[in-house]
């Protein structure tokens, strides 16, 4: 007996819709592109235009900017971030969290000689439903250990069948 660790994208979304109460937010998350330069870099001007511009016509000339004079950057806006992570790249200040990313979608600041841009593109808010994208590899895992547990299950039940079967277990009546 072997054990499937193979997990369809259809059971996938069918094990989280039916279990959507256990992968609630506990923490913010946002879909961001950040990035910090120093703030004598060249261009500053052109980089905040392109930064706030068409993502799909822009990123080649951001991502280049990037090559050359960023220290921190990330330009993928599909890819879910906790803001306590977005944190460990920026040092972005701010007390109130729900009302900051509910009224920005670009923040620029500076801080110890460093420029660092953020633009939101999307953002849920802690306590809210996670996305299906964020929590796919803990989906996955929790059907694989089910069936994990399942075949162990199924195993000890036939060995203790098999046992019985050819007289190696007597069951006692009190």
């Amino acid at each position: 007996q072997k054990l499937d660790t193979l997990v369809s994208d259809k059971e996938t979304e069918a094990f989280f819709n039916e279990n959507m109460e256990s992968f609630k937010l506990k923490s913010s998350i946002l879909r961001p592109w950040f990035m910090s330069v120093s703030a004598d870099a060249p261009n500053k001007e052109k980089l905040v235009q392109w930064f706030n511009g068409d993502p799909e016509e822009d990123i080649e000339d951001l991502d280049e900017y990037c090559k050359k004079y960023a220290e921190t950057c990330f330009l993928n806006q599909e890819d879910w971030m906790y803001k306590d992570d977005l944190l460990k790249q920026i040092p972005l200040e701010v007390e109130d969290w729900s009302n900051f990313l509910r009224t920005n979608t670009y923040h620029e600041f500076e801080k110890d000689g460093q420029m660092f841009l953020l633009r939101i593109f999307d953002y849920k808010l802690r306590g809210n439903d996670a996305p299906l994208e964020l929590e796919k590899q803990k989906v996955q895992n929790l059907i694989i250990n089910q069936r994990k547990a399942d075949l162990v299950k199924k195993m000890r039940e036939d060995a203790v069948k098999e046992a019985y079967a050819k007289n190696k277990i007597e069951w006692i009546k009190d």
